[in-house]
Order: C-alpha cells, then structure tokens, then sequence
C-alpha cells in the first residue's frame, strides 16, 4: 500500500506536531490555546475549534444558567459567521430572522423549529438550511448544542451589501 500525505508543503504542515497532533495551519488560530483575558482572532486565514471545548465553556457560562441558553461566535469573516449555541430543555430562542441564508445543525440533543406553519424536528446529525429573512424559532426538546453557519451578503465598497 502507498502512503499518502496529505496537505504537506515546507511552510504548512498539518500533522506538524511534535507527536504527530493536527496544528494550525501557519498564520491560522486555535481557540484551544486562546488565553483567556486576551482579543480572540476570529477572522485568522485558518481556524482550528474543539467544539466540545468550546460547548463546555458554554455550559459554564452564566447566560447558560440564568437563561437556559448561551451562544459563542467562532467565526467570524465579512461575510460568514459561525456560531455555537448551547440550549437546555425547554430553552427557546424567540421568532427571529436573519439577514443570510442560514444552516442549522444540531450537534447534540434535538431542538424543534417552527418555520411559517411547520415544524421541523431536528435531532442529533440534523441540519435544515433557511433563505435569507425566513422568520423561524427555535425551542429545545433536550439539552442540546446547535451549530449556526450564517452566509452574510458580500459588503460591496460603499459599506451596504450586495443582497
């Protein structure tokens, strides 16, 4: 059997760790070694997240005890954001829309999500995809832990967007 390397050049190792371990790619950023205190790069070329870090942090977050519900932007460009958001039964996120096309995947748990007249059940593995301005709401049937991808329009130079 031939070996493959994958992603190997002199300047971006993947597997560049001392043991072997996924690193960055160089110039990138990893939220696994953010210091807390310090300015988080969430627009770096390259971005590597432990979402189940990430969703403990969340756990342990105020918002998350107070109000059964807490979010984190992981990323973070111009026009694409990704967010984390971590729901514990019965938590809901009210009727909302959004200015992009949206992707929502649970990672844990199952959430229900009423769009116009139909729910939509989305368990563990689920992802359901929404038009830009789709008003929709999202209520948590168990603890469970979205991820939310936003397409945002592309700003055009004046500042306004191009949808």
């Amino acid at each position: 059997m031939v070996g493959v390397v994958f992603c190997r050049s002199n300047t971006r190792d993947i597997q560049g760790g001392p043991s072997g371990e996924f690193m960055p790619i160089i110039g990138g950023y990893s939220l696994e070694h953010h210091v807390e205190g310090e300015s988080r790069w969430l627009d770096a070329p390259a971005l590597r997240l432990e979402l189940a870090k990430e969703l403990a942090d969340l756990q342990q977050d105020e918002a998350w005890r107070s109000t059964g519900h807490s979010a984190k932007t992981l990323v973070k460009y111009s026009d694409l954001r990704v967010v984390l958001i971590a729901l514990k039964p019965g938590a809901c996120l009210s009727e909302h829309r959004t200015l992009g096309q949206i992707s929502l995947q649970t990672l844990q748990g199952r959430v229900r999500v009423k769009v116009a007249n139909e729910v939509v059940d989305l368990p563990a593995g689920a992802l359901l995809a929404l038009a830009a301005s789709v008003p929709h709401d999202v209520e948590a049937v168990e603890q469970s832990a979205l991820l939310l991808t936003i397409s945002l329009p592309a700003p055009t130079e004046s500042g306004t967007t191009t949808r």
